[in-house]
């Protein structure tokens, strides 16, 4: 398992995504992306080069490749505007990735329900494995 990110990688991240959320709900006109994104996470690379954008899109499938293509299309002028905005020798290359945390944690609850569903139906002795 890695180490965890220094103070620095950390107030980078923090920055990164608190500025780019910014910039892609206000700035950012492009039609293809969606008003429902947002910035969840932002991982930078240790030598500050190069930054993970993790955006999470409520929408259907279209809408998300749509929004991650307007991103990737924009990265190079959100990063000049970022130049801007924070205060740091050299602004990382930003990568755009969807991120599906929640459709993941959706489907867990899903089975979860699911589950207890089952459960609910057998009869109490079932229900519990006793003997």
């Amino acid at each position: 398992m890695p180490a965890p990110p220094g103070r620095k990688i950390a107030r980078v991240n923090s920055a990164l995504k608190r500025e780019l959320g910014k910039l892609i709900t206000t700035w950012l006109l492009d039609p293809r992306v969606s008003k429902l994104t947002s910035v969840s996470r932002v991982t930078t690379a240790r030598d500050l080069g190069r930054a993970t954008v993790y955006v999470a899109v409520l929408g259907s499938d279209d809408e998300q490749a749509d929004t991650l293509t307007a991103l990737k299309s924009g990265r190079v002028a959100l990063r000049h505007m970022l130049k801007d905005r924070i205060r740091m020798r050299n602004i990382p290359q930003l990568v755009f990735k969807l991120d599906n945390a929640q459709d993941e944690g959706a489907d867990v609850l899903a089975i979860l329900d699911e589950m207890a569903a089952e459960l609910s139906d057998k009869p109490v002795g079932e229900a519990g494995g006793e003997s």
